[in-house]
């Protein structure tokens, strides 16, 4: 094998110091975007998004509150209604294991 000379090393180190200059600045600019996306989101969530959970929180805790009673009923028959089914389904299981 034939010794490399001096200018094809300085060509070899030149080449390795390149790419990891230029992998270097993608991870920058990948960084730096990440951090940029994420400060926005948290200004769009300060700004806006935070308005709208609480409004719809409010709104849910007086919905919550506010006596209904056809929904208590409807909840009430689902209730009953999935408690029949699982009796069933167990009757059946000990009815098919005899």
């Amino acid at each position: 094998m034939s010794e490399l000379t001096q200018e094809e090393k300085i060509d070899y180190i030149y080449k390795i110091l390149k790419t990891n200059e230029k992998r270097r600045k993608i991870w920058l600019i990948i960084k730096w975007g990440i951090r940029i996306i994420i400060l926005l989101f948290l200004l769009y969530m300060y700004f806006f998004g935070f308005a709208m959970i609480m409004n719809n929180i409010k709104a849910e805790v007086k919905d919550f509150f506010k006596w209904n009673p056809e929904k208590i009923n409807k909840i009430k028959k689902d209730v009953i209604k999935s408690i029949s089914e699982t009796a069933n389904d167990l009757t059946d299981y000990y009815k098919k294991k005899k």
